[in-house]
């Protein structure tokens, strides 16, 4: 069973952005090579997928990882234990994160 994106967020949270001018949500698809390319990025958070990964590695752009199944498991592992590129904030669609958790790893990443 697919789910939203929207689904993930907490309540009122894409009303609050709008209002704010302080971010931009893309529900669709976005030209990562474009967005990790830009000066204001210093770090991704992705879920692992392998052309993440070296779209990110090939930007010289760190990564939270939060993988949700398949090999990305093993690729966020093996930018962080191998490569020393990666933090992994959870594994899977169904852990709980709490905003200190990212705020945590946002932290050790952009030190």
């Amino acid at each position: 069973m697919e789910s939203k994106a929207t689904e993930w967020l907490p309540e009122g949270f894409e009303e609050r952005m709008k209002d704010s001018k302080r971010g931009l949500l893309v529900h669709d698809w976005a030209p990562p090579a474009e967005i990790l390319s830009h000066k204001s990025i210093s770090a991704f958070l992705s879920h692992g997928g392998w052309n993440s990964m070296i779209e990110s590695l090939s930007h010289g752009v760190p990564v939270i990882g939060w993988p949700m199944e398949g090999e990305q498991f093993y690729n966020v592992m093996l930018l962080e234990e191998q490569i020393g590129v990666c933090v992994e904030v959870a594994r899977g669609k169904s852990c709980e994160v709490r905003h200190e958790d990212i705020v945590k790893k946002i932290t050790v990443v952009m030190g």
